[in-house]
C-alpha cells in the first residue's frame, strides 16, 4: 500500500529531529521563537513550523536557522559527490577502462 502522504517516513523523522535540535538550541541561548524569527526575517509561524519538522518549509529557512545558531558547517558535506557511493560505481562502470581494448594481430 502506497504512503498517503507525499513526505516519505524517514524525510519526516529527519526534519522532526532537525526542528528539536534547532528549539534545544534556542532555548539554550534563552531566546524566544520571535527573537529567531525576526533575525531570520521570517514570521514567528513560519519559525514555529520549523521547529516541528514541517516539511513544507523553505530549506532555505532551515540552513538559515542553523546558521544563526553557528550550527552551519555540517550541511556543506550534504549529497557531496564524494561520499556518493552507488553514483561512484554508476560512473565508474560508464567510463571506458584505458588499456582495455586490445590490438588485433594478424599473422
Amino acid at each position: 500500500m502506497r504512503n498517503a502522504s507525499p513526505t516519505p517516513r524517514l524525510v519526516h523523522t529527519a526534519l522532526v529531529g532537525l526542528g528539536s535540535n534547532l528549539k534545544t538550541a534556542r532555548l539554550r541561548r534563552g531566546l524566544t521563537r520571535a527573537q529567531v524569527a525576526q533575525a531570520l526575517v521570517v514570521s514567528a509561524d513560519t519559525y514555529r513550523r520549523v521547529e516541528i519538522g514541517q516539511s513544507n518549509v523553505a530549506a532555505g529557512i532551515y540552513l538559515s536557522a542553523l546558521h544563526y545558531f553557528q550550527m552551519l558547517a555540517p550541511a556543506f558535506e550534504l549529497a557531496n559527490p564524494l561520499s556518493d557511493a552507488e553514483g561512484l560505481i554508476l560512473e565508474a562502470k560508464r567510463k571506458p577502462q584505458r588499456g582495455s581494448l586490445r590490438r588485433r594481430t594478424t599473422g
